[in-house]
């Protein structure tokens, strides 16, 4: 058995997390997908769980620089190019 693809989703808006979600679960990656709605929420998550990718809302990059201070690896883009 392997491991599934780990993606944490954070972003302050359901709608959106919604929607990335069912992007990730629609391409056919065997992913894992959980979700944060805030930077706290974000960091408690990355503290207790690895994951292979961090995708974060165009309004929460304050999660990439916070993770980015707690020296956490884990590659993080935004989900929505302006």
């Amino acid at each position: 058995m392997t491991d599934r693809f780990r993606v944490l989703v954070v972003d302050d808006r359901l709608v959106e997390r919604s929607a990335t979600r069912r992007a990730i679960e629609g391409c056919g990656l065997d992913a894992e997908v959980e979700e944060a709605e805030s930077v706290p929420g974000a960091c408690a998550a990355v503290a207790t769980s690895s994951f292979e990718v961090i995708i974060v809302g165009r309004d929460m990059l304050g999660v990439a620089r916070e993770l980015r201070a707690r020296a956490n690896p884990t590659p993080s883009c935004s989900s929505h190019a302006r």
